[in-house]
């Protein structure tokens, strides 16, 4: 299933990443996490992380918009991970946080990396462009993942965004939901409440009220440049024809 391949190449590629960008020598690790959603993908990471460099201690500084998101991560991270981890929560939508808001990262001492797995979709390129500005104030190194698609730059009703909607897009994930294990039952309702659900609600909408901006490879690449920052490495994590389907990449300052 498309999950599983994506998480097994995301940790694969973030083990590349802190092979080239080493933990502190402490083995004590600070990592911030946007869009944390149930805490599942960052425990993985730093249970990967934990057996690969031998760490000892993490604090893990958790931000969603959702606060009951947060407190079922805080659950899921205590129950599941395998180092003490100490965990400081941010609620609110990354792009609207303050200065102000953001100063309990400098409190938490030198930031290792800023982890944003399949989050920072939700905001269109000129968002995203503010965003990595602002969170490169307090760390060096950012880890950007996304799904390939070109569902941020074109217009409403245009042939190019319902193509890419509908085809490039959520037919291929609607195509996994159905050839998975599960019940067809919870497949319909994956299928029925989520995928198609989005879809229709970015179909919808105006570019404005989109909610989820999924970017290519290549789109990535230029706002990060604009943004005036460098991409260490790009590495791309599920393809299928020749064509990536999802991404992670390695933003640092120049």
């Amino acid at each position: 299933a498309f999950y599983n391949k994506y998480l097994i190449s995301s940790l694969r590629a973030i083990r590349g990443f802190s092979d080239c960008v080493l933990p502190p020598a402490s083995g004590e690790i600070t990592i911030f996490d946007v869009g944390t959603g149930n805490g599942v993908f960052i425990t993985s990471v730093v249970n990967e992380l934990a057996k690969h460099h031998d760490l000892k201690k993490a604090t893990l500084i958790l931000n969603d918009q959702s606060a009951s998101m947060l407190e079922l991560a805080k659950h899921q991270i205590l129950n599941h991970i395998l180092l003490p981890t100490t965990i400081v929560t941010i609620h609110g939508r990354i792009q609207d946080l303050t200065v102000n808001e953001l100063t309990i990262l400098d409190q938490q001492g030198p930031i290792w990396f800023i982890n944003g797995a399949a989050s920072m979709h939700h905001m269109p390129r000129e968002t995203k462009i503010h965003m990595l500005r602002k969170l490169l104030n307090y760390c060096d190194h950012i880890l950007v993942s996304d799904f390939h698609a070109n569902n941020d730059l074109p217009d409403e009703d245009t042939p190019e965004f319902v193509y890419s909607v509908t085809h490039h897009n959520y037919s291929y994930y609607i195509q996994d939901v159905l050839n998975c294990d599960a019940s067809p039952d919870e497949k319909k309702a994956c299928v029925e409440k989520f995928l198609l659900a989005e879809a229709i609600t970015m179909l919808k909408n105006s570019r404005a009220t989109r909610v989820d901006y999924h970017a290519t490879v290549e789109q990535w690449e230029d706002l990060i440049k604009e943004a005036g920052f460098a991409v260490r490495k790009n590495t791309i994590t599920v393809s299928d024809e020749n064509r990536p389907r999802s991404f992670t990449m390695h933003v640092q300052k120049k």
